[in-house]
């Protein structure tokens, strides 16, 4: 599963007004081993699990496999070439 997360298209949240909104950070989480199913929408109340608020965003959330638990900093912006992961990329957004 891992293979396929570099080939996600990169997403941007909008504003009601349509202008871009970058979120300043990552969220950073100890997440347990086993399998995650990880918000893209920035809408889920249970960050960075998804909680199934994307229905009808047209976007999907992403599935990790974690071998052992680890602490992990989850994309917020959507520009991460690391996606899910969050690879400082938000900085030079702003």
């Amino acid at each position: 599963m891992a293979g396929a997360l570099g080939d996600l298209p990169r997403t941007t949240r909008l504003q009601p007004k349509g202008v871009a909104m970058y979120p300043t950070s990552p969220i950073e989480a100890i997440l347990p081993e086993g399998q995650h199913v990880i918000c893209r929408c920035g809408r889920s109340k249970l960050q960075p699990h998804c909680d199934g608020s994307h229905k009808g965003s047209g976007m999907m959330p992403v599935v990790i496999e974690l071998s052992q638990e680890h602490q992990v900093s989850v994309c917020r912006c959507g520009k991460s070439r690391s996606f899910p992961y969050c690879d400082s990329t938000h900085k030079d957004l702003l």
